[in-house]
């Protein structure tokens, strides 16, 4: 949803002279496998002593355009204070003046002076980063991992980190304003969300009761500048993805003494709930659910929004989300142009999201034209997510899967691995809630050959860290999907198989799905108790890829090494 052109805006206010350019900082960022030193449009008022905008550039960055949008952004919502015109602006970096003249207009008065308090900033920083390191990131315990919540919640929460990690809305967004979050099923109205992670750690959202809050926090913060002053005035909550480098030995080892292989093989999630004193509070089974809501529905938000936010003629968005069996989460940018959206929007009201059945969301219809223009049949698609859906393997991800429905062919170039990323993710994400209600991602199949297609699709997930193929119950459930596949199962007469068919195939293996999709999972809950006492190498040494002493059935480095 798009706001039209004439929503109002607030008159602007004259103040003090802002102060503007782009700096080099201490701080070092990692692209491309390079280490680069991290660069920051700023904007700085006088005599309030205070930034009013600000953002990294990322690698390729145009310096002038990042100023410049940097301005625009801070005139439109400044990082504190009501909205406001600057009665000047002075600069040191003449190159970068075209295009904040093109925002500013011939009537400001701009300087071209030097910015001594930009270099007073820069020594700041300085100061902060000659400070000694103390070493990972002290940790409340990991109550995400400890058994303390459900499992289904545990795992929409790491399936919503996933989806995070791929979109990377902190790439896209950067350090734009905040947006608006509601939440009408869980009492969540008018919450503030801010995007964290340009500069690569702790990449996520910050999540405030209201955008009051937000501008509370900032004044603190700004009052104290070079720390997190004791009294915050508010709480907050964080959701983040976090380098295992940056965490504590315990926090990830309980994730993986509970089979939570690391999100995008390097980082694990971290929730947390904070009080206005900084100090953090124990999570409650909502706080994971809004966690999990707010993520999958920022990563969407991101993939359809995004473009329209961070270009030139940005415009408000709002638009709602629901997974199917997950609350409706309604984000708007910027947060101030909610109300334009409900005296509009006609009888949709807050959280009132209009999601189409399974087959007509835009996501699954691009979802099927992108692999339809690479050659892979719908049909092969539906069984190769429900497979990725239902794999007993906790090690089996996007990484396994996602390659089967692109096809050998590299991406075209103007094929956004993120947005694909996120469709994909969307379709795991619904086709598990999906078999959550015993309903088999299964389109109308009518002939052997669909229902073949089908069950190749599935076949090929399965085929990736088989542990299954030791069970005597998943091996007869899987016969007629092998058979049907066209591979050689010689447990199976061929008889059978046509007999099977016949006798209304595709309605008797969504019987046989359900009956898959449950055993896996008894699986899968074996797979984690193994995980929780690690095997112990005695005698003879275990090489890297022999059978793990665990009896998992799978590689010893697969398994067991790591821990």
């Amino acid at each position: 949803m798009t706001a039209p052109s004439d929503v109002s805006r607030p008159q602007l206010v004259p103040s003090g002279e802002w102060v503007g350019g782009v700096l080099s900082t201490p701080f070092i960022i990692e692209e491309g496998g390079q280490r680069l030193r991290a660069k920051l449009a700023i904007w700085y008022e006088l005599p309030a002593d205070k930034i009013v905008g600000q953002k990294m550039l990322l690698p390729g960055d145009d310096a002038g355009d990042a100023l410049a949008s940097v301005l625009r952004e801070a005139l439109r919502a400044p990082a504190w204070g009501p909205q406001r015109r600057p009665a000047a602006i002075r600069m040191s970096q003449e190159d970068l003046l075209p295009p904040v003249r093109e925002i500013v207009g011939d009537d400001m008065i701009v300087r071209l002076n030097a910015t001594p308090e930009l270099d007073d900033i820069l020594e700041s920083m300085a100061e902060a980063m000659a400070e000694p390191d103390s070493g990972a990131r002290p940790m409340p315990g990991n109550s995400i991992a400890g058994g303390k919540h459900p499992d289904d919640l545990v795992e929409a929460l790491f399936r919503a980190a996933q989806m995070l990690h791929a979109v990377a809305p902190w790439k896209k967004l950067g350090e734009a304003a905040p947006l608006r979050l509601d939440i009408e099923s869980l009492d969540i109205n008018g919450a503030c969300l801010v995007v964290i992670g340009v500069l690569g750690e702790s990449r996520g959202f910050l999540l405030y009761p209201s955008l009051e809050h937000y501008e509370r926090f900032r004044e603190h913060c700004n009052a104290e500048p070079g720390r997190i002053p004791d009294d915050v005035a508010t709480p907050l909550w964080s959701f983040t993805l976090d380098r295992i480098a940056d965490l504590t030995e315990e926090y990830c080892q309980e994730f993986a003494d509970h089979g939570r292989d690391p999100i995008g093989g390097d980082s694990y999630p971290v929730l947390e709930r904070r009080d206005r004193h900084s100090m953090p509070t124990d999570l409650t089974d909502e706080d994971l659910r809004v966690a999990a809501a707010t993520a999958s529905a920022l990563s969407s938000f991101v993939v359809r929004c995004g473009d329209r936010i961070t270009s030139d003629a940005a415009t408000p968005q709002s638009e709602s989300f629901a997974n199917n069996n997950g609350p409706v989460v309604r984000l708007t940018y910027p947060y101030e142009a909610f109300d334009g959206f409900e005296a509009l929007s006609g009888e949709e009201g807050p959280g009132e999201a209009s999601q189409p059945d399974f087959g007509d969301e835009p996501d699954w219809m691009a979802l099927e034209d992108l692999v339809g223009s690479r050659g892979i049949g719908v049909d092969f698609m539906y069984g190769v997510l429900t497979a990725a859906a239902s794999h007993p393997s906790m090690s089996v991800g996007p990484g396994d899967w996602l390659p089967l429905l692109l096809g050998p062919e590299p991406l075209a170039g103007g094929e956004d691995p993120q947005v694909i990323m996120s469709l994909a993710l969307n379709a795991y994400n619904s086709t598990v809630e999906r078999l959550g209600r015993a309903d088999v991602l299964m389109p109308e199949i009518d002939e052997r050959e669909e229902l073949g297609e089908w069950c190749q699709g599935y076949a090929r997930v399965m085929s990736v860290e088989a542990n299954w193929v030791d069970d005597d119950v998943a091996r007869r459930l899987m016969a007629p999907v092998l058979v049907l596949a066209g591979e050689e199962f010689e447990e199976l007469d061929p008889a059978k198989v046509e007999s099977f068919i016949e006798g209304g195939g595709p309605a008797v293996m969504e019987e046989v799905m359900l009956e898959l999709h449950a055993r896996f999972r008894e699986l899968r809950v074996e797979e984690m108790g193994r995980r929780h006492t690690p095997a112990r190498k005695k005698g003879d040494r275990v090489g890297r890829n022999d059978p793990c002493p665990c009896g998992s059935g799978r590689k010893y480095k697969k398994c067991c090494l790591g821990r």
